[in-house]
């Protein structure tokens, strides 16, 4: 089967339509086709998409006019994110290469501090890639304007919301109901503002790195396995870094306690032991 042939009758399957095409139509689009994949794949040659994926692809994209919405598309750009769809570690990889030093320019005009922007190029990578039931985010990009110009886009877009709900909703994790247990809530009972200030005020002092980790692992419920791939890092490391934040950060409550209380070192243990078996609680609205 040809190329326009395969396109036709993925399309077809697609929207539901059959589009008739002459055979002069039908050959200057299977040459369109044989063209748009040979420079597909020489600009990115490490990737391997069969044909038959990417045509699939591009039809889904060419809604109205199979033949002539070709002409309009991005097409190199709609490789690399069909693969990036599909999960390809290497497509990931040659998309953050190609175009995040873009995404880092558009955020610092801005005015995002570096710290801030690092954070954010790390936060498009569970948002664009990994799929939470559904396809991934990525493969919302139609392919009708540049993909750097896109992402750029959406980056922005996402700086916006978080500042925003970052303004709106900056209550301590010691607030938050049910998530500790009664030797936890007895401290919060009896030392309950110092205890939600010791907590906010240490997660602040995490690097952020740690923060970025606590918040994609326990907010946004990645696995480590997303995050090995995200940080191209074996597994084992991903959790050894999440264990040393959640020490970290008892550790840290657990000094300005002791520096503002003054409690007996019997109580301190007891409260330590009780910081460190749920830090792996909900972090609510401090991870925001």
């Amino acid at each position: 089967m040809n190329l326009a042939t395969q396109f036709l009758a993925a399309h077809a399957a697609l929207h539901k339509t059959n589009v008739d095409v002459d055979d002069a139509a039908r050959a200057r689009l299977g040459e369109g086709l044989d063209r748009i994949l040979q420079q597909a794949k020489a600009k990115w040659p490490a990737l391997a998409i069969p044909d038959a994926r990417f045509l699939t692809y591009l039809a889904q994209r060419t809604a109205a006019d199979p033949v002539r919405g070709l002409d309009a598309l991005h097409a190199a750009d709609l490789y690399l994110c069909c693969a990036c769809s599909d999960g390809n570690e290497r497509a990931i990889l040659d998309l953050q290469e190609a175009y995040f030093p873009g995404v880092e320019r558009a955020l610092a005009r801005t005015g995002i501090d570096a710290t801030r922007r690092r954070e954010l190029q790390g936060e498009l990578i569970p948002h664009l890639f990994v799929a939470d039931g559904r396809s991934p985010r990525i493969a919302s990009y139609r392919g009708t304007g540049p993909l750097q110009g896109w992402l750029r886009a959406v980056a922005v877009r996402r700086a916006l919301a978080t500042a925003a709900a970052a303004q709106s909703e900056d209550r301590a994790l010691a607030d938050q109901p049910g998530t500790l247990d009664l030797e936890a809530q007895y401290f919060k009972a009896q030392y309950g503002p110092l205890f939600e200030s010791a907590f906010a005020s240490a997660l602040r002092s995490l690097s952020p790195h740690q923060r970025n980790l606590l918040r994609r692992h326990l907010l946004d419920g990645l696995r480590i396995d997303d995050l090995a791939l995200i940080h191209r890092v074996h597994r084992a490391t991903v959790a050894r870094w999440i264990e040393r934040a959640r020490e970290d950060l008892a550790a840290r409550v657990y000094e300005r306690l002791a520096k503002q209380l003054g409690l007996p070192q019997g109580e301190l243990r007891s409260l330590l032991r009780a910081i460190r078996s749920h830090i792996n609680i909900s972090l609510g609205n401090l991870l925001r």
